[in-house]
């Protein structure tokens, strides 16, 4: 699909910043480079110490540059959900600071959004995203999938899946504005800012990932959230034993739940949009809160039931033997 330069929507690129100086300029520079370049690139810096800000500004002439300081640390996921807030354009990029872009991620996730929305209403909240290509800190290949290394399973974001566990890289985001207007203020218990994200377009709207890799993702000792090789199912003594003294020794289902602030999402969640929820999704919400009162197989059942299961089989296994397990 080919765009014509007069009639593609507009896009602001969102990046968030805190002590980025070390990566940031290849990744500005990867962003400049677009087959389809942003119109506006909208920073928020969380109150960096080194020469962010001095780096930033020697790119004000070469992309509209809209640069704000907070003046308190807000973290990530506020950081992230102001700069979406700030962002003017049609279309909605996220950015991570210590990235690399390939040169056609926006234009291939543009397309793609586009054909998502065709025979949409307006107001109908869309995100794509992408795969990525692991990188170690000197851009050396480490997998060419992430979803074939994680073991995600991105196609599979129903919001029963993203209710417990988030498929969607925030790093290749690309929203419309219908979504990032219902997706704010992030509730307070958000466990990150792309997990909010996919819970919004899941529940009200469209999303799809993109199997093609449009992001060199960095993996270093500062990254926030990283990769994770995808386990397997062993049937040594070792995993026997931890299988024993997890579901029968020490904990519940209720502290699986509560420990990975989940229920507290999903409650926020509930209490964000319980007044504009479509009947069926609320009940899927309310279905997995109410998991915490639930013991053995009805816990079980509950889960089946509502596709409350997780991408990697072996979790999944993992996780009902521990709700039927409850105590």
């Amino acid at each position: 699909m080919t765009i014509e330069s007069d009639n593609r929507p507009t896009i602001s690129v969102v990046l968030a910043t805190y002590n980025s100086s070390r990566y940031l300029r290849q990744q500005l520079e990867s962003i400049l480079d677009q087959t389809m370049p942003p119109d506006e690139l909208v920073v928020c810096d969380d109150r960096s110490t080194d020469n962010t800000l001095e780096i930033l500004k020697e790119y004000a002439d070469r992309i509209k540059l809209n640069l704000n300081v907070n003046p308190e640390s807000l973290g990530p996921v506020r950081n992230f959900a102001k700069g979406i807030s700030l962002a003017s354009s049609d279309l909605i990029a996220l950015s991570d600071h210590d990235d690399v872009w390939l040169p056609h991620k926006l234009e291939t996730s543009v397309n793609k959004l586009l054909e998502l929305e065709a025979g949409e209403q307006a107001d109908t909240p869309v995100m794509v995203f992408t795969d990525l290509k692991l990188v170690d800190e000197g851009l050396s290949l480490i997998a060419e999938s992430f979803r074939a290394y994680s073991g995600a399973k991105p196609h599979k974001n129903s919001l029963a899946r993203l209710l417990l566990r988030n498929t969607v890289t925030g790093c290749t985001i690309l929203m419309n504005r219908a979504l990032a207007e219902l997706a704010l203020p992030v509730g307070e218990h958000a466990l990150m800012h792309d997990h909010w994200l996919a819970l919004v377009a899941a529940a009200f709207g469209k999303m799809a990932f993109i199997e093609e890799a449009t992001v060199l993702y960095r993996q270093h000792g500062g990254n926030v959230l990283g990769a994770h090789r995808a386990g397997r199912v062993s049937l040594s003594i070792t995993r026997k034993w931890r299988f024993i003294k997890r579901y029968f020794i020490e904990g519940n289902f209720e502290d699986y739940l509560t420990k990975s602030h989940l229920l507290e999402q999903a409650e926020d969640f509930l209490k964000c949009f319980e007044y504009r929820l479509p009947e069926p999704q609320k009940q899927t919400v309310k279905n997995f809160i109410g998991l915490k009162e639930l013991t053995g197989w009805k816990a079980v059942r509950t889960m089946l039931k509502n596709d409350f299961l997780l991408p990697n089989k072996a979790e999944t296994i993992e996780f009902l033997i521990y709700g039927m397990m409850k105590k």
